[in-house]
């Protein structure tokens, strides 16, 4: 007989638009990276949002094969985005990252306004 994929098809447009989860990736990092900046000190803040998205991709890539538990899987934050890739996506995700890079640029524009930069 003819074997048959179980993958979902899905359009070429579908894909395209998924490939916005990797803006809404960027887009929370920058948040994490100002409001690190406007907190605490903004030499650390590249540093501090690189760190997020390498913990982000190493968790959602090995947390499976390692065999991890679950809630491991879900502290990354694109373990919430559904599956974009294939027109799929979760709203739940979307707005949390969004929360995050509005909510980290709001925090870090309150941290920098505190201070006195005309010294």
């Amino acid at each position: 007989g003819v074997q048959t994929c179980a993958l979902p098809i899905s359009s070429a447009g579908d894909a395209l638009a998924g490939t916005a989860s990797l803006g809404l990736v960027a887009a929370a990092a920058v948040g994490i990276g100002v409001a690190v900046g406007g907190l605490w000190r903004p030499s650390t803040a590249a540093e501090v949002a690189a760190i997020f998205v390498v913990l982000t991709f190493l968790d959602q890539l090995l947390a499976q094969p390692l065999g991890l538990p679950d809630w491991v899987r879900q502290l990354a934050l694109t373990a919430h985005f559904g599956a974009p890739m294939i027109g799929r996506w979760d709203a739940a995700g979307v707005v949390a990252a969004l929360g995050v890079a509005i909510g980290g640029i709001a925090v870090g524009a309150a941290g920098f306004a505190r201070r006195d930069v005309a010294r």
